[in-house]
């Protein structure tokens, strides 16, 4: 313990006595270090965290499937009969969405999403909630009245963390709920993150058929039970179902996966691939300490060939070389973790915006810990070299030449080029990466959606809940639409005002069903389906590729006809024309429904109804103004519709205004968002965005490290080389040619760095692949411009060091020794 007290105090006051070389190499580790904890923070929030439920692992998704991989929605009949016959499951709940205002103590209504339960839900959750109690199974609608369990979110940001909530009565839309629980903050299930959310009893309705598929599923594995046998006996039971009720046509098997992964497996490649990027900038920053380290060794040759004459040992010398290393990291490990608090920070809309189960993403003791260990791990990483190199040095030759023996100089050259080539590798690569994204969030934004999406603004409503009101509640053409476009159209400002059930770019609201070809038996398949208003075309400036558009003639009453964009038409009638084919949207003909017979008058061009850059699904667009109020399909329509405007100025100063119109004709709606149209395609590329930003960052951070290692190898050479440089200037060498011989040293690493970065780069261009759009994994053109990018910015720190060689005076060099 003496020993080491000893040694720290010998290398506080080494540390102390070359501030220069001490700042830069904590800042320099801090940066790789900080960075590192930042994004380990963002994993660990995302995807290790475990689910906020006693025993998460037992935890599953399930539902009906055709192939038995994805998950689909299932019937109430059917999770019923599981719940009921399997043996692989303590239990099984359910629930669907549904969207409502809820009105706030002050009188003021907030959107908020209703999930709508199974009585069991939070039980077979084993959840307590921080406030009452959650549903009971004599809860129900009638004797004990409507019941409600708040979010914390709710709680808090709607009712002021209010303690005597419990008993009272909240409004959800037009009903009266009383309030019986909140749950604790960060319960993110099902709606995978903290928001305005409720939780309500399903009611159950006679509509909801064994046929009828609209509900998500979760369970609770029973101990000692896998997903792939939980999965084989629910598939056997749905097997057994769809023989019973052959004429439905039901799925005949049952998907089940981990909840977390369905929860988080979009995101976790990007964030592992992130994860990646960020260790390389800190192995980079270790190399460019352990080089720092290496150039400072040159100067103690003499105090460690004295130490070695005195007695010191060669595992003293190791010893005392990691005690300093030991500090450096220490600091740089205290400072990272500011560093990484200001990362958190920078980054925290963006977090919040573009990756699930993101709030209350913190730095945590996980992450303490992580840095605590990065910090001696880097110790040791850039501290082993430099320690045995020290420990090697032969003290005889050193006190008698004043140098390092010959063979430990050129080791520790040659140590040092390979790390600067090292350094100079990984930084191509991850140029590269940050390259390739750039070039695909340019094609996703260059890409054409088929629409002008210019001077457009997207209100996202949700009219009422039809599958649970009667029919006369449900919103008409007369009493909601009609009046909220009159009015919208009425706006200063306003070109035109549309309705449609699932705008361009709206994954979230999105319709699909079978269909067939009256008349043709043998064609059948399945498509998208929108309802519009006629003049969508227009306002959306969708192209018309053939016949016509909905017009004045098309109302109500009149033969339903149907408008099919180019994907339809290419899929189901290639090389034919389509205009007057009629097409059935409904598996029953003997339904009365205004889809059962469509006539098609028109198509148009392909508009993306999910993601930029995602293949246009074949789609048929159907006439509000043709849809009886009693039609099936206006209860569809009444889940989810948005107002599109297309206006003659700045999109953004109209939005106040169209929020007035809802408040005014539509008070009882729930409205979801109002934004604009650029607004909407970049929360599209949110994702991409955020990941491309954070891979330049950690590539440009790589990079300065990089040029700053280069910078101080080749200062030390001119440092070490200042006498032979006079001398050659003394004896008539151009001043000019000192400068090529420093920056030809600079250029020989740099090729060799780039070289094998430019190897790597090909090699793992593999592991973002799946994040490309437009552009190959081992684009030619990018390749290209980063090696030259580093070139220029290593050359430009070359050239610093090889300017002032160029500049020695030759009497002051000869003085020197």
């Amino acid at each position: 313990m003496t020993s080491f007290l000893s040694d720290l105090r010998y290398a506080l006051r080494q540390l102390r006595k070359a501030p220069g070389f001490t700042i830069t190499a904590v800042l320099t580790l801090a940066l790789g270090i900080g960075i590192s904890g930042a994004m380990f923070t963002v994993v660990d929030g995302v995807l290790l965290r475990p689910l906020p439920v006693p025993h998460p692992s037992e935890i599953v998704s399930l539902g009906q499937s055709d192939d038995g991989n994805q998950i689909g929605s299932s019937s109430l009949p059917n999770v019923q009969d599981w719940r009921a016959q399997s043996k692989s499951f303590k239990d099984i709940a359910w629930y669907t969405q549904a969207f409502f205002n809820m009105k706030k103590p002050d009188g003021s209504v907030d959107f908020s999403i209703n999930e709508q339960t199974s009585r069991n839900f939070f039980s077979m959750l084993q959840i307590t909630p921080r406030l009452g109690r959650t549903f009971l199974p004599d809860d129900a609608h009638g004797d004990h009245g409507n019941v409600v369990v708040l979010s914390y979110f709710v709680w808090s940001n709607y009712f002021g963390s209010d303690t005597a909530i419990l008993g009272k009565n909240v409004q959800l839309g037009d009903a009266t709920y009383t309030v019986i629980g909140v749950m604790p903050p960060h319960f993110y299930i099902p709606i995978n993150d903290d928001g305005p959310v409720v939780w309500t009893l399903l009611v159950h309705s006679p509509a909801m058929t064994r046929d009828y598929s609209f509900l998500r599923v979760i369970g609770r594995l029973r101990p000692g039970i896998n997903v792939a046998a939980a999965k084989s006996e629910l598939s056997g039971l749905q097997a057994n179902i769809s023989r019973q009720y052959a004429s439905m046509n039901l799925a005949k098997q049952v998907g089940v996966q981990d909840y977390r992964e369905t929860q988080i497996g979009s995101v976790r490649s990007a964030l592992l691939t992130l994860q990646g990027a960020v260790l390389l900038v800190w192995l980079i920053a270790c190399a460019n300490v352990a080089g720092l380290l290496l150039t400072r060794l040159s100067g103690r040759r003499r105090e460690i060939a004295v130490r070695a004459a005195l007695g010191a040992g060669r595992q003293r010398i190791v010893r005392q070389f990691l005690t300093e290393s030991l500090l450096l990291s220490a600091a740089s490990g205290a400072i990272g973790l500011g560093i990484a608090e200001g990362c958190l920070a920078l980054l925290h809309h963006a977090i919040l915006a573009n990756l699930t189960r993101s709030r209350g993403v913190a730095l945590n003791w996980h992450v303490v810990l992580l840095l605590v260990g990065l910090s001696i791990l880097s110790a040791i990483i850039f501290g082993a070299a430099p320690a045995f190199q020290a420990a090697s040095a032969n003290p005889q030759e050193a006190l008698h030449q004043g140098t390092l023996a010959a063979g430990s100089g050129l080791g520790q050259i040659r140590l040092r080029n390979m790390l600067i080539v090292g350094e100079l590798a990984l930084s191509l690569v991850l140029l590269f990466s940050a390259g390739l994204l750039l070039r695909t969030l340019y094609a996703l934004r260059t890409v054409d959606l088929g629409f002008n999406q210019h001077n457009l603004i997207d209100a996202q409503f949700f009219p009422l809940n039809g599958f649970t009101l009667p029919k006369k509640a449900r919103p008409t053409m007369e009493t909601l639409y009609v009046p909220l476009l009159v009015r919208a159209r009425q706006l200063a400002g306003v070109e035109s005002a549309d309705l449609t059930v699932g705008a361009p770019l709206s994954a979230n609201v999105h319709m699909d069903d079978d269909f067939n070809v009256i008349g043709s038996p043998l064609i059948k398949g399945h498509t998208a389906f929108t309802a519009v208003t006629p003049g969508i075309f227009r306002t959306l400036r969708i192209r018309l590729v053939q016949g016509r558009f909905f017009n004045d003639q098309d109302i109500k009453g009149s033969p339903s006809v149907g408008v099919v964009n180019q994907a339809f038409v290419h899929a189901v009638f290639p090389g034919k024309n389509p205009l007057d084919q009629r097409l059935s949207l409904d598996d029953d003909p003997k339904d009365k429904t205004i889809y059962n017979d469509v006539r098609i008058v028109g198509v148009v061009g392909n508009v993306p109804e999910g993601n930029v850059g995602q293949a246009t699904m074949p789609e048929v667009y159907i006439n509000l103004n043709q849809v009886p109020p009693d039609d099936s399909f206006t209860a569809i329509s009444s889940l989810a519709m948005e107002l599109v405007i297309r206006t003659r100025q700045q999109p953004q100063t109209l939005i106040p205004s169209v929020r007035r119109i809802f408040s005014e004709v539509a008070p009882g709606v729930s409205v979801n968002s109002i934004q604009t149209y650029q607004e909407k395609i970049d929360g599209e590329l949110g994702s991409q965005t955020l990941a491309a930003r954070l891979l330049w960052m950690f590539a440009i951070v790589a990079v300065l490290i990089s040029a700053a290692g280069l910078y101080g190898l080749l200062s030390y050479s001119v440092s070490q080389r200042t006498r032979e440089i006079g001398v050659r200037i003394a004896l008539g060498a151009q001043r000019e040619n000192i400068l090529r011989v420093v920056l030809r040293q600079a250029s020989r690493l740099l090729l060799a760095g780039i070289a094998i970065g430019l190897l790597c780069a090909f090699f793992l261009g593999r592991f973002v692949r799946s994040f490309l759009y437009g552009v190959d994994q081992h684009d030619g053109a990018t390749l290209i411009v980063v090696a030259l990018l580093l070139g220029c910015v290593g050359l430009l720190a070359a050239y610093i060091p090889a300017r002032r060689a160029s500049r020695i005076e030759p009497t002051e060099a000869l003085r020197m020794e």
